[in-house]
């Protein structure tokens, strides 16, 4: 899916590519603001200690405006990726609210413009800036009324885009479309969306979830495709509960079951040994009987004397 893989790839470049940029960018020192505070004489007609920071702002604005436009375009297909996922969800499973759908689009939208805006105020700030005296006083007279409208787009349209992202994946993975992993990890990363508790971090998190989203509906996931993709109604997963029950009525099952027995050399079975007793009992009594009947006519032939010594010993 090409925009899961868009919404995995370009707003981490975009990142990455930002904190370069801003890596070298000067920074104005706190203590020399304190030392300024503590001089005689009016401040705001002392130069502005920000405009070593307005200057290369104004060097890399093109940079940074292509930046901005990779950002909104990978923030765009995360909607659409979203949507498509919370359509599929809803065509499977109907009590999925048709505006949970489109919610994480809209926050996409909003998140994607509320960049370009915010992108586009600064510059604006930048030359009003840098055209005029360049004072600490004339600094801090500037119109950014365009620059806090557009963060405030931006708090909104991420709260909004992570809000959808949870319950899009919540009711994907209810469904069966998403692994119990990957559902999950996508309502941890909606989460650090609308709350980002560590400061807007890289989308680190948010990218490999669009990877492995676009993996799972091209069906080529290392174990299985989730079988709701191909039946085309829910396919939920089993709980903890009914796992647990499953396996023990697989073991009652395997108990009740005859066990097989084993015939592999060097072992015997029990019953085939007493087969092969009982076979071998009657030849071996009648062997033996023949053998005892057999001696006990050889021993009374034996101490039976001949009838002619008998007769020779009468004639005598």
């Amino acid at each position: 899916m090409a925009a899961a893989l868009l919404a995995a790839l370009l707003p981490l470049l975009a990142g990455l590519a930002n904190a370069f940029v801003y890596n070298d960018a000067p920074r104005a020192v706190l203590l020399d603001s304190l030392g300024r505070a503590v001089e005689p004489g009016p401040i705001g007609k002392l130069p502005s200690l920000h405009i070593e920071l307005y200057e290369f702002f104004e060097e890399q604005s093109a940079l940074l405006l292509a930046i901005a436009a990779a950002n909104a375009i990978g923030l765009v297909c995360a909607g659409l990726a979203l949507a498509y996922l919370g359509a599929a969800t809803r065509a499977r499973r109907p009590e999925f609210q048709r505006w949970a759908v489109y919610l994480p689009l809209l926050g996409a939208v909003l998140f994607a413009l509320a960049g370009l805006i915010v992108t586009a105020g600064t510059a604006r700030v930048v030359e009003e800036a840098l055209s005029g005296p360049r004072t600490v006083e004339s600094i801090a007279g500037l119109d950014t009324s365009l620059v806090n409208a557009g963060e405030l787009m931006e708090r909104a349209g991420r709260f909004l885009l992570g809000i959808g992202f949870v319950l899009v994946c919540l009711n994907a993975m209810r469904t069966g479309l998403l692994f119990r992993f990957l559902g999950i990890l996508g309502v941890i990363a909606g989460g650090l969306l609308a709350v980002p508790v560590f400061g807007g971090p890289l989308p680190i998190v948010q990218s490999f979830w669009f990877v492995a989203l676009a993996i799972v509906v091209s069906g080529r996931w290392p174990d299985a495709t989730p079988p709701a993709w191909t039946s085309g109604k829910a396919e939920p997963w089993l709980t903890q509960q009914e796992l647990k029950e499953a396996r023990e009525t697989e073991a009652q099952e395997d108990v009740s079951k005859p066990r097989k027995r084993n015939r592999g050399p060097g072992r015997q079975p029990s019953a085939d040994a007493s087969r092969s007793a009982t076979r071998s009992e009657p030849s071996k009594g009648s062997g033996g009987q023949g053998a005892r009947s057999g001696g006990t006519e050889a021993t009374a032939g034996a101490a039976r004397p001949a009838p002619s010594k008998r007769k020779r010993k009468r004639r005598r």
